[in-house]
């Protein structure tokens, strides 16, 4: 071994001289190589972070549009709720007129020649209120209708009245239908808007409400949108779907403005700016599928964020119905647009500026570092040296056997302590096959295959492993040992296994003897009362389980207290010794005995029914009673009472067989001692 390693560490300095004389040639190639590699490896760096940045900030634009939109659409809906609010405050202050009430009375008693007369005179009552409406609210739309949905009057178009509007405006319907204020988008023949419904009651002398009609108040999108953008600054706009739409509006109040929408056309309804007309009639809008949608239109260099979102009819409160339209929602975002693309330039020169800086420090470095490298070399040569001899001084002293194996199997390289264990000579383990001298069989002399051999498997598969083994001695000789095997790998690959061991017979020995000592009775050699009851449990279980059968003995001494008081406590363990004794010699091998405790035994009989137990009981009684133990010149003779039972199938714990077995001892007792029962 020491001359291997001596030969190692002089060819070890012969190839450090010869590096070091071709050094100055390969060192410029070297650097350039080492010089590109970083120049590389910090291009790449910087282009992922610059990838990185530009990545942020577009999600942190589309972050920023998208709060935008959110809150632009939250905005609008909520001046839409309140908007709503309002017009059912002021349809129930109209619904609550006394003159309503009264003309709605006459209405609802009088016959169709009366209806135009009640016409005009609702109309001259509510034209005042209608002209203030207008003026300091903005109202478009005031209609009166009498149940079955008839149009009584429409302030906005005096002239239309008489029209059923059953199945036609479910917003009336539902107010007809739930006596309760309603609200909410509506298309209509003559108006198209925002709309607040209430009904009108006439209480009775019962105490009751007569429906006795409903009034509706509306209000147009085209104010109400070109207000709330004065107000933003954003635009505002409605589209309809023309099925929906034109099926109930009269021709004069269809939208003329319309534009490709898939495969379909789309209605402009109305617009607080008119970009919309425009972006509709050319087909310019982002793609749009009745869901929220947030996108970009760019036009004549500005940059537009465009929101789009359903416009719900007021029957989709109640029922599954496709959106009639959307809400469109646009605002100029250029200056944000260049504001990320400022940054992503600004963010590119900076970070090329940086490259360019972090390559010149590292040419730098590079420079500085060579000679250093250089003397270092030479150094660290010399350092592994040292290394290696001290880790040859350590492998000599350790207390372990150490030995190495080549993937072919033969012992690259033993230890002292290994060659000791085994005791074999170094010469007789170096290049020779380690597992056909010492490991090539079990402990119970079968062959041990090397397929099976935990070294043989972690060259295979490079896992480390930790097992107790069986070595055999150059004389023959048998131990156990603690093997632990670890691939050895050079560059990824394999190519061979350390092993170290220790030799645990010792170790064994005192677990065995530590196993006895826990589960063995000390002064008979019999199970112990836990050992004897894990046994008991185990043997119930079996039973249970294949519908075997077994029984249980126990047995007592009879008046054992006479011969400790008489002969004293040596006599009793004698006795005691030989009854035990006597229960090894007369049962089988499988039959496994204990002593619970003082001079109480008992026997687990497996593969016995009740007949078999009860004549082994009775060998054991006559073979107790005709034994005579001698002591001290003293001549004993005791006899014993057995109890016998069966194990049945729902004995599921000891307890159940044992209470049983005692109960017959006890009977034996009873009857007379020395005698064999049953329970």
């Amino acid at each position: 071994m020491k001359a291997i390693s001596s030969r190692f560490f002089r060819n070890q300095r012969k190839d450090r001289s010869r590096s070091l004389q071709a050094e100055p040639n390969r060192a410029p190639a070297a650097y350039r190589t080492v010089v590109a590699a970083n120049a590389l490896f910090l291009a790449l760096i910087f282009i992922a972070a610059g990838f990185w940045l530009i990545n942020l900030n577009n999600t942190r634009t589309e972050t920023e549009l998208a709060h935008e939109a959110k809150r632009l659409k939250t905005s609008y809906e909520a001046t839409q709720n309140e908007l709503e609010h309002q017009l059912t405050v002021l349809a129930g202050e109209i619904a609550a007129d006394a003159g309503v009430i009264r003309i709605l009375t006459l209405a609802a008693q009088a016959g169709p020649e009366d209806f135009a007369g009640l016409h005009n005179e609702l109309h001259h009552y509510l034209t005042p209120r209608w002209e203030n409406f207008k003026q300091t609210a903005d109202i478009k739309q005031m209609q009166v209708v009498i149940p079955g949905t008839i149009s009584l009057l429409r302030l906005h178009q005096p002239d239309e009245y008489g029209d059923s509007l059953k199945g036609v405006r479910h917003l009336l319907n539902k107010v007809e239908e739930t006596l309760l204020p309603q609200s909410g988008f509506e298309t209509g023949r003559a108006f198209s808007g925002l709309r607040g419904a209430a009904p009108i009651l006439q209480k009775t002398a019962s105490g009751t409400k007569r429906h006795l009609g409903t009034v509706e108040i509306g209000i147009q999108f085209d104010g109400y949108l070109s207000r709330i953008g004065r107000q933003t600054g954003v635009g505002y706009g409605v589209l309809l779907k023309p099925g929906p739409a034109t099926e109930i509006m009269w021709e004069e109040q269809q939208p003329v403005v319309d534009g490709p929408e898939g495969n379909s056309r789309v209605l402009l309804l109305t617009a607080s700016r008119g970009e919309l007309a425009g972006w509709l009639t050319g087909g310019k809008l982002p793609r749009y599928d009745d869901k929220f949608s947030n996108g970009l239109l760019a036009e004549h260099g500005r940059i537009f964020q465009v929101i789009r979102f359903p416009l719900e009819e007021f029957r989709s409160k109640f029922a599954q119905a496709p959106p009639i339209g959307s809400i469109v929602i646009w605002q100029e975002v250029g200056k944000l647009i260049e504001a990320k693309r400022r940054y992503q330039w600004e963010a590119a020169f900076y970070l090329g500026l940086a490259y360019l800086l972090a390559v010149g420090l590292t040419i730098f470095i590079l420079r500085l570092s060579c000679r250093e490298w250089e003397r270092q070399l030479a150094a660290r040569a010399d350092e592994l040296a040292r290394l290696s001899r001290q880790k040859e001084i350590l492998l000599e002293a350790m207390g372990e056997g150490v030995y190495g194996v080549s993937l072919d199997s033969c012992c690259t390289f033993v230890n002292n302590e290994a060659l000791r264990m085994t005791g074999f000579a170094r010469e007789e383990i170096i290049g020779h096959d380690q597992h056909a001298l010492f490991h090539h069989h079990h402990p119970d002399g079968s062959p041990y295959p090397r397929s099976e051999c935990p070294i043989h498997k972690t060259m295979q598969d490079g896992l480390f492993r930790s097992r107790e083994e069986w070595f055999i001695r150059k004389n023959g000789d048998g131990f156990p040992v603690r093997l632990t095997a670890a691939a050895v790998e050079d560059n990824g690959s394999i190519n061979g296994a350390v092993v170290v061991f220790r030799d645990i017979a010792e170790q064994k020995h005192e677990e065995e003897e530590l196993l006895r000592l826990a589960t063995t009775d000390p002064l008979t050699g019999l199970a112990n009362r836990r050992h004897f009851l894990e046994q008991l449990a185990q043997e119930i279980r079996r039973v249970e389980r294949s519908g075997g059968s077994a029984a249980l003995i126990m047995l007592d001494l009879d008046l054992f207290k006479l011969v400790n008081d008489s002969y004293g406590h040596a006599a009793g363990d004698l006795v005691l010794q030989r009854f035990a004794a006597l229960i090894r010699q007369t049962l089988r091998q499988i039959d496994i005995s204990g002593r619970l405790g003082g001079e109480e035994f008992a026997v687990i009989l497996p593969d016995s029914d009740l007949t078999a137990a009860m004549e082994a009981g009775e060998r054991l009684r006559k073979l107790m009673e005709a034994e005579i133990i001698i002591s001290d010149a003293n001549e004993i003779r005791i006899t014993t009472s057995i109890g016998v039972t069966p194990l049945h199938p729902d004995d599921k714990t000891p307890d159940k067989p044992l209470s049983r077995a005692d109960k017959a001892l006890y009977a034996a007792k009873y009857l007379g001692r020395n005698r064999v029962e049953s329970r």
